[in-house]
């Protein structure tokens, strides 16, 4: 590839937008959902989608899940995002919106994959 090519490519790059924020891994069966926050959405959905199909989740009651029933049992959805550019530290505004709808979700118990926090 020759220089300028690489210059154009490098320049198509810099210009996509980054959002920091906010999803849900949602098991269609059960209506149990997870809750993630990603300084990156675009790059989080192929990440955790590799740790399930490798069997190395660290949320084991959701690789179970993920193991028993199968990909098509479950949907990723974005719950709220913010461009990451505007972000002074993203992953730390990241996990300020994961605070957030966790206490709006309460994704515990029969509801969802978290461990309920000591009250």
């Amino acid at each position: 590839m020759d220089k300028a090519r690489k210059k154009e490519l490098a320049e198509e790059f810099s210009k996509i937008k980054v959002f920091l924020g906010v999803a849900a891994i949602k098991n269609i069966s059960s209506g149990k959902t997870f809750v993630t926050s990603s300084p990156n959405l675009k790059n989080n959905w192929i990440t955790l989608k590799m740790q399930l199909n490798l069997g190395t989740f660290a949320n084991k009651e959701l690789q179970k899940d993920w193991n028993e029933l199968g990909e098509t049992f479950f949907a990723y959805e974005i719950l709220e995002q913010k461009d990451a550019s505007d972000a002074v530290d993203a992953r730390w505004e990241a996990k300020q919106l994961e605070k957030k709808w966790m206490d709006n979700l309460l994704p515990y118990g029969d509801k969802g994959y978290h461990k309920h926090p000591a009250k």
